[in-house]
């Protein structure tokens, strides 16, 4: 009787760490798969960075060469048919 009794205590205790240990293994791959995708989301995020950054620079360099005062007298001229008081306008026709 005594036998028995040892034996279901051991087969329960087994059981036991077996359930411990499956959890615990499924605790270590469910960190494992947030690891990941966090790394992916921050490669991503990085990815678009650079994008902006680089997109940022080139907007930049755009709005001083629309700043340039050379760029907006050319602009006036060729738009609204301005003409500085010392120039003189031919016409073609």
């Amino acid at each position: 009787m005594l036998r028995k009794s040892k034996s279901w205590f051991v087969k329960f205790i087994s059981f036991g760490l077996a359930m411990i240990m499956i959890w615990m293994i499924l605790i270590v791959v469910r960190t494992a798969w947030l690891k990941y995708q966090l790394v992916r989301e921050i490669r991503l995020t990085e990815s678009q960075l650079k994008y902006l950054n680089k997109n940022n620079q080139q907007l930049e360099k755009s709005i001083k060469f629309l700043h340039n005062q050379d760029f907006l007298q050319r602009e006036v001229k060729e738009k609204l048919n301005f003409k500085n008081p010392n120039e003189k306008m031919i016409i073609f026709k």
